[in-house]
């Protein structure tokens, strides 16, 4: 099976739009995305819809549950109104959509799919001892996982064999064995945080048994007009450009 990854699209269309034709491209058996579907970009409907259109496999990330009432939490003002603005874009399909997914999802082939890491949902794994942590409790709690995919941090990572590779500006596919097990953060579609301004996202081969982080260019400056032209603060729009 191919397994094409997508996690926190953020309502970027431009983007998502670039990464799903790829992934269709090299004929994908299955879409999973890992979470926020929505937030900081400006094209909410359009990519539920395309979600919905491929048949995504969705479980939800923080911002999904913002709109279904979850208190943000240290988020600023800027991002505050996104969350309400998004929620008048959605009619009840969408948001119909979102109340159904889990905060996540034990799939085929050993995969399990979580946001933010498998013991708290709304976790960053961006420290050596929170990435510890993660490790010891999926082999505790979820012994027959071999493939963790998180989103979140929207950094790409492949955390396996003792090591944590983060090297992801480029397309690059890695070999994984088959006795260990891994998390995996294929990146973020909608919004990069890793200073590197293309689309990140991924695809799982579980018969070769490799995983690929793909980064590809997408429209950009389209993408910038449409948020600026909802009246979002111009900053979320401005931070598509550097990848931060």
């Amino acid at each position: 099976m191919k397994y094409g990854l997508i996690a926190d699209p953020h309502a970027n269309y431009e983007a998502l739009s670039v990464a799903v034709s790829h992934l269709i491209e090299q004929e994908v058996h299955e879409f999973l995305c890992m979470g926020d579907i929505v937030g900081y970009n400006a094209s909410p409907v359009q990519v539920i819809e395309l979600l919905q259109e491929v048949g995504a496999v969705c479980i939800n990330g923080n911002h999904d549950r913002y709109l279904l009432g979850q208190p943000p939490e240290e988020v600023g003002p800027e991002k505050v109104y996104v969350v309400e603005w998004t929620r008048r874009q959605l009619g009840d399909v969408e948001m119909d959509f979102l109340r159904a997914l889990p905060t996540q999802r034990e799939h085929a082939e050993g995969i399990l799919m979580v946001h933010g890491s498998p013991q708290d949902m709304d976790e960053y794994l961006l420290t050596k001892e929170a990435i510890q942590k993660a490790v010891r409790y999926l082999g505790q709690n979820h012994p027959a996982t071999q493939v963790c995919f998180f989103g979140h941090s929207h950094i790409p990572m492949i955390i396996g064999e003792g090591r944590i590779e983060m090297n992801f500006q480029e397309t690059r596919t890695v070999r994984l064995n088959r006795m260990r097990s891994y998390l995996i953060n294929v990146g973020s579609v909608g919004q990069p945080r890793d200073k590197c301004r293309k689309t990140s996202f991924g695809i799982f081969d579980s018969e070769a048994y490799t995983i690929s982080i793909i980064r590809l260019d997408y429209d950009v400056e389209a993408e910038r007009a449409r948020i600026i032209e909802a009246g979002i603060d111009r900053r979320l729009a401005n931070r598509l450009l550097h990848g931060v």
